[in-house]
């Protein structure tokens, strides 16, 4: 999409990724539920996880965290 493509080439490697809108995201924030607990399986919170898993290896160093998770989920 078009608001996609410029977003990526301003920020470039600075965005993490997209979670698409869905049905499950709508019905999460109507039951004000998380993704993960309206829709564990759904394609909305397998983007979330894998957003979540970057933003924990970007900042892990810095707070003295470390990770051992290698995976890098789409």
């Amino acid at each position: 999409s078009s608001y996609k493509a410029a977003i990526t080439q301003r920020f470039g490697e600075d965005v993490l990724g997209e979670v698409h809108d869905s049905a499950d995201l709508n019905k999460s924030a109507a039951l004000k539920n998380i993704i993960y607990e309206s829709a564990r399986g759904s394609r909305a919170s397998k983007e979330y996880s894998s957003i979540s898993r970057r933003i924990m290896k970007l900042i892990a160093p810095q707070i003295g965290f470390e990770t051992n998770d290698d995976s890098e989920e789409s």
